[in-house]
């Protein structure tokens, strides 16, 4: 299936001739070294569609190319941007293997002026219905510390100790099967070692059975022990996921280790062109009295008081959106209650959902929107009265990859006539 992806990547490099090395999958960046934003590519497939903005043309006689680089070489043909460009795209990039590493190298030509850059573009997996995340992380917890990460979106950080804090909810029911771990910035020392694991939880985050072989059905574990530098390793398994759950990556250091590391997951949709999305996890707690606010559902940033502020531009392919799934540490409490809804365009669509009064855990919401290239995503949120803003609130949303969805109705009536 294919999934696409968005990212802000933030400020731009002006220097004259300079480079920029970019995450394209969790949106870091660097203009020091090539090593620190590496990915590991989740699934097998194809890159393709890749669409980057900047928010100043370079101008004068200066330019931007921006270049995929996989294993260590390019991939496709560089994304150029003249003088007077403020966007450019390239549909055809190539292929990929699972647990190579990734990223994008910036080149500058003269000093172009300053500018921000947000991207998308498309992983398209061989597998069907087959679909991941990745993401680089800053270097692991201290030793006999565990920290946790994110399995529908990129990590905020490699040393998260709240679970809560980036637990999701599973919107769209699917197989997790893979689980990646690798060191893409420094090799091991001899005793390091660091492992990671899957948390799943079947009350909405009430508690969570740790995936390894002894708690819960199966072991998940990957582990990571005095490897070189730009070692992925993969555990594979079959870890049915039903809508409602919460999931969350731990990852715990046996023995120190000072380099920089990567994850990848990977998940099989039950059903044809779904895949679960989210950047939503709200570590600060929501705004509270009645007060809309408004946030970027991909890049989930903060929130603003008024849309537009931040909103993510959607890429080449169009696709929908539909019945999210919200997670709830704490309830809104008597009287109160929170709205969370998809806009599009700076409208409200009828994709939304509730969490009203005594309401904790996994609540469904409900409705779709589509989107197409141009358009504009961001979320609302309305709360009733003053609900609690204590504890986490995260939400994950189904996205539907319409292409998918077509070529395996194609493919079954094909067997139904022949």
């Amino acid at each position: 299936m294919r999934l696409t992806y968005f990212r802000d990547i933030g400020s731009l490099s002006s220097s004259s001739g300079g480079t920029q090395n970019i995450d394209m999958f969790d949106g870091g960046s660097s203009t020091s070294s090539a090593g620190l934003f590496l990915a590991c590519i989740p699934v097998s497939g194809d890159i393709a569609n890749l669409k980057i903005r900047i928010t100043a043309a370079p101008g004068g006689a200066t330019a931007r190319s921006f270049q995929v680089v996989v294993a260590g070489s390019n991939l496709g043909s560089p994304v150029a941007f003249g003088a007077a460009d403020t966007v450019a795209s390239q549909a055809t990039i190539g292929a990929v293997t699972a647990g190579q590493r990734v990223q994008i190298i910036m080149t500058n030509t003269g000093s172009p002026a300053a500018a921000s850059m947000e991207l998308s573009f498309d992983l398209v997996a061989t597998t069907i219905n087959e679909y991941g995340y990745t993401s680089s992380l800053g270097g692991a917890p201290a030793a006999g510390v565990s920290a946790y990460l994110r399995a529908f979106g990129p990590a905020r950080s490699g040393t998260e100790t709240d679970i809560m804090e980036v637990a999701l909810p599973v919107a769209s029911p699917c197989t997790m099967t893979a689980l990646m771990l690798g060191t893409h910035f420094g090799a091991m020392g001899a005793a390091d070692e660091v492992y990671a694991r899957v948390m799943k939880s079947t009350d909405g985050g009430v508690s969570f059975v740790e995936q390894d072989g002894t708690g819960g059905t199966v072991d998940t574990t990957v582990t990571l022990i005095s490897v070189a530098q730009h070692v992925v390793n993969e555990t594979t398994f079959s870890l049915p996921l039903a809508r409602g759950d919460v999931i969350a990556i731990k990852i715990h250091t046996v023995q120190a280790y000072s380099g920089w590391h990567s994850y990848g997951t990977r998940f099989v949709a039950d059903n044809d062109g779904e895949a679960n999305i989210s950047m939503g996890e709200n570590p600060t707690g929501l705004p509270s009295g009645a007060v809309d606010n408004y946030t970027d559902f991909i890049h989930a940033d903060g929130w603003a008081a008024a849309d537009g502020t931040r909103i993510a531009t959607m890429g080449l392919t169009g696709f929908t959106m539909k019945d999210p799934v919200v997670m709830v540490e704490t309830a809104p409490g008597a009287g109160n209650s929170r709205t969370m809804t998809l806009r599009k365009n700076g409208s409200d669509t009828a994709s939304s959902m509730t969490v009203s009064e005594t309401d904790t855990g996994s609540i469904e919401g409900s409705g779709s929107a589509s989107f197409v290239d141009g358009d504009t995503m961001s979320l609302r949120h309305v709360p009733v009265s003053s609900p609690d803003i204590n504890g986490e609130f995260s939400w994950t949303w189904v996205f539907v990859d319409t292409e998918t969805e077509f070529s395996s109705f194609a493919r079954q009536a094909r067997m139904w006539f022949d």
